[in-house]
């Protein structure tokens, strides 16, 4: 930039851009933004072909120019900008809280449908710990373990082999601990299919065992993890109702928080009508344009007005009419004669 500025209050010469201007905006525009009282805006591009303010370098530019105005709008947009983003923010945290709520109201319903089966688990089970043991297979009763494993056994291998050939629905196979005891095919890998071993109706983890896993089996070891999954109901009464706690107060505690509105709400809409009004201010307003006059039709010789209302109308030709010169005045018109 050449030559001097005097309109700034000192010289400005080949340093006018160190002097006056900033890393992201150079002296030509500023002094634009300052003579025409318009806001500087300085852009990012994003490798998506987008392009963002950066309200870092924009507020520079705004302090470069000096005017009141713009100063005070680099601020207000900053703080719009960033109210904003607190805004989306807490927004994103509600959709959040009321996902958790949804989900917390509906874990806790089925911890409470598995809360009431095992209790009442617990009511039916009969002990088979030690001499108490008994196991029906087949309708055959067993007092003793590896006699009721073994025939277990080769009832359940009797599944699998069904199962490689067709896909094998539960059926009962045994009794234990006064519940059911159901196999079927497991149908997780169709290419192998196993074996699943079930009480069904009681919160207790299956058993599946492939066709290789079957074939070396323990039959006095088969009884056991069966009876084991049985003990277990107690410690399953117990993590139901432990998470069923956890589930309750988390959903408590979200949906307090939930509905709150933003904080920061009344003053985020004082700032964006005090940016409205600034931009306004630093709009020009459109020049309003200048009445249109309608020039005034030329008389026609000859002919009479008849658009007053008061008076009768003079007779064309009447006296010497303006601007004909020494011409003689328009003749009279005829008068009309009706014929009867």
């Amino acid at each position: 930039m050449g030559g001097s500025g005097a309109e700034l209050g000192a010289p400005v010469g080949v340093a006018a851009t160190s002097l006056w201007g900033t890393n992201r905006a150079d002296t030509v525009a500023l002094l634009q933004s300052s003579l025409n009282q318009t806001p500087v805006t300085v852009y990012d591009s994003l490798d998506d072909g987008r392009r963002v303010a950066n309200p870092a370098e924009t507020l520079a530019a705004a302090l470069a120019t000096g005017s009141p105005l713009i100063l005070e709008k680099a601020g207000v947009d900053n703080d719009v900008a960033r109210l904003g983003r607190l805004r989306q923010a807490h927004d994103r945290d509600q959709t959040a809280l009321a996902r958790t709520v949804a989900t917390c109201e509906a874990r806790a319903g089925q911890l409470e449908q598995r809360i009431q089966l095992t209790e009442a688990a617990l009511a039916r089970r009969r002990d088979t710990s030690g001499e108490r043991f008994a196991m029906r297979v087949d309708g055959v009763l067993h007092t003793k373990r590896p006699d009721a494993g073994a025939h277990l056994h080769r009832r359940l291998v009797e599944v699998a082999e069904r199962a490689r050939i067709g896909e094998v629905g539960a059926i009962p196979v045994a009794e234990l601990g006064g519940f059911a005891l159901e196999a079927g095919s497991d149908g997780r890998d169709r290419s192998a299919p196993g074996v699943l071993v079930a009480f069904p109706g009681i919160p207790v983890e299956d058993l599946r065992f492939s066709r290789e896993e079957l074939a070396g089996i323990d039959p006095a070891g088969l009884v056991a993890r069966l009876e084991h999954r049985l003990r277990g109901l107690e410690d399953t009464l117990a993590t139901a109702r432990q998470d069923l706690e956890r589930t309750t107060s988390e959903a408590a505690a979200a949906r307090a928080r939930l509905g709150s509105p933003f904080p920061q709400e009344e003053r985020l809409a004082a700032l964006r009508r005090r940016q409205a009004e600034i931009e306004a201010a630093l709009t020009p307003a459109d020049p309003e344009p200048a009445p249109t006059e309608t020039p005034p039709t030329p008389a026609t010789p000859g002919l009479v007005s008849t658009a007053y209302p008061t008076g009768p109308p003079v007779p064309a030709g009447a006296g010497h009419v303006p601007g004909n010169g020494n011409r003689s005045p328009a003749p009279e018109p005829s008068p009309l004669h009706l014929r009867r």
